[in-house]
């Protein structure tokens, strides 16, 4: 029990309770995503984080827990905002609105996707967009991998070749379906047909995935697996143990 819930409290709660408001009263909450730990999104693009930090997942610089939320560090130096978030069993990774890309906390297995060999990052850092200036719409993250979804349009031209990425901790490709993903592949989850790690974004599907040229609306990760919609179908790549 880490805190997670962000209610200043480590038990367990069978009712719905309050998270403990630690922003401004004139702030709403537009967004949050739960792991390990809990990440809140405000309306003008702050992000705060409750619950287990052993990795640095909440990106406030420690690896204290934190029983109620705290400001991830804003390590983007710019006026972009944070428009979307994930949150995986250790690690986070926000989309800027400026399209940029930063992760933090446990990377052990490359799923921060910064093409580093650091374990782990107690502050966001930025994540490299071999696919390009195209818009990342949906991202996904679990215990080791993390999935990224780009948009059908270019942020300052054309569409680019679809591209995804993934990381390999028992490596890396491209493949074609707007969609990419770093993670460790031990049961094929990335979908790249390997079991190689990788510690970048790298396309999936390759190069005639199953939807064809139909667009990747949404992409979830679970434990070793990974789900995906596109052209109306459900698909689904990794572990299978339990039928998931």
């Amino acid at each position: 029990m880490a805190g997670q819930i962000g209610n200043t409290l480590k038990f367990d709660s069978l009712v719905l309770v309050p998270v403990t408001r630690t922003w401004a009263n004139t702030t709403s909450i537009v967004d949050v995503a739960a792991g390990d730990h809990t990440l809140y999104l405000t309306g003008d693009g702050t992000v705060f984080g409750a619950g287990s930090n052993s990795r640095g997942g909440l990106g406030d610089g420690t690896e204290t827990d934190r029983l109620s939320p705290v400001p991830v560090a804003a390590t983007w130096t710019s006026d972009a905002r944070v428009i979307r978030i994930a949150a995986g069993r250790q690690h986070s990774i926000f989309v800027l609105s400026d399209g940029r890309l930063f992760g933090t906390g446990n990377n052990q297995n490359g799923q921060l996707g910064d093409g580093s060999n650091v374990t782990y990052r107690t502050t966001p850092s930025e994540i490299p967009r071999p696919w390009g200036n195209a818009r990342v719409v949906n991202i996904g993250a679990a215990s080791s991998h993390t999935m990224f979804v780009l948009g059908p349009f270019n942020f300052f031209g054309p569409p680019p070749a679809p591209t995804c990425a993934r990381r390999n901790p028992f490596r890396e490709l491209q493949c074609a379906a707007r969609m990419a993903v770093v993670v460790q592949c031990k049961y094929y989850h990335l979908g790249d047909g390997t079991k190689e790690q990788r510690t970048i974004p790298v396309v999936i599907g390759g190069s005639n995935p199953p939807w064809g040229n139909a667009p990747v609306t949404q992409a979830s990760c679970g434990t070793f697996y990974t789900m995906i919609i596109a052209a109306g179908m459900v698909y689904g790549v990794g572990l299978n143990n339990n039928g998931q």
